[in-house]
């Protein structure tokens, strides 16, 4: 059972999982390669990633929310990491933002809000800001990592 759930705003309406067959694919978006029956599960509490980061400070954050990452992430301002935060790994889901120029837009956003950004390489064919993620060519491999990192001096390498 889940009991809290992050989103990129805390509201009522937000409180909905939508239950997937495939147990670790339960998202509060809907997801492609999910089959939901219409099965949901109601979160008594919605927080957004700042107020965690709040309540609970941290110097790493993983986050893998099943597409729910990017709207969390747009959330966040430079102010909003806070003093302690220094990595992050995000599994980005373009299954879910298929889009190039969305996912172009998510690391301008880390990069303008201060993060260093490697993100995984993504097939060649999948260029230029009109390239559509096609799932077909990569087998339902449908997830890159992006590992960022903030505030410390990275060592040339």
């Amino acid at each position: 059972v889940l009991r809290e759930v992050v989103r990129g705003r805390a509201s009522r309406s937000s409180q909905v999982l939508l239950l997937s067959r495939k147990t670790t694919r339960h998202s509060v978006l809907s997801v492609p390669e999910a089959s939901h029956d219409g099965k949901t599960q109601t979160v008594p509490v919605v927080t957004t990633l700042r107020q965690l980061l709040n309540d609970r400070p941290s110097e790493a954050v993983k986050l893998n929310i099943e597409g729910a990452e990017r709207e969390v992430l747009l959330s966040m301002s430079s102010r909003a990491w806070g003093p302690h935060v220094r990595k992050m790994v995000v599994e980005y889901s373009f299954d879910v933002f298929p889009m190039r120029r969305d996912y172009d837009g998510l690391l301008r956003h880390l990069r303008a809000t201060g993060w260093k950004v490697f993100p995984e390489s993504v097939p060649s064919w999948f260029s230029g800001a009109s390239a559509t993620w096609d799932r077909r060519r990569t087998l339902g491999n449908d997830a890159r990592q992006i590992w960022a990192f903030r505030g410390a001096k990275l060592a040339k390498g």
